[in-house]
C-alpha cells in the first residue's frame, strides 16, 4: 500500500498553494497591465514565470516520489508515477521554451 498522504502534505501543503495562487494571481494581474503596456519586458516574462511556477511543483513531486522510490523499489506503483511525472517535467519545459526565446528577445531590445 502506497502512501499519499505525505506526498500529498508536501505538494499540496499550505505554502505550496499559497505560492500556487500567488503566480497565478500576478500572472493574470499582469496580463490585465499587459493590455495597457504591451512593450513593458517585466509582463512579456509573466508566461514563462508561471511555467516555472508549475517546473517546481513538479520537480519537488519528482523528488518525493524519487525519495519514496528509494525507500520501497519492489513497488512498480511508484516506477510508474516517477515515469509519468519525468515525462511532465519535460513536457512543461518543452512547452516553456517559446515564451523563454521571446522575452529574452524583448530584454536583448532594450
Amino acid at each position: 500500500v502506497i502512501e499519499l498522504q505525505p506526498l500529498l502534505e508536501m505538494l499540496l501543503g499550505w505554502a505550496t498553494c499559497g505560492l500556487v495562487v500567488s503566480l497565478l494571481s500576478a500572472s493574470m494581474l499582469a496580463h490585465a497591465i499587459r493590455n495597457c503596456s504591451p512593450d513593458s519586458a517585466l509582463l512579456q516574462c509573466a508566461p514563462a514565470a508561471l511555467n516555472f511556477g508549475v517546473s517546481s511543483l513538479l520537480l519537488k513531486a519528482l523528488v518525493q516520489v524519487a525519495a519514496m522510490v528509494a525507500e520501497r523499489p519492489e513497488t512498480p506503483e511508484l516506477w510508474g508515477a516517477l515515469v509519468v511525472l519525468a515525462a511532465l517535467v519535460l513536457g512543461v519545459r518543452c512547452a516553456a521554451a517559446a515564451p523563454a526565446r521571446r522575452a529574452m528577445e524583448t530584454l536583448d531590445k532594450l
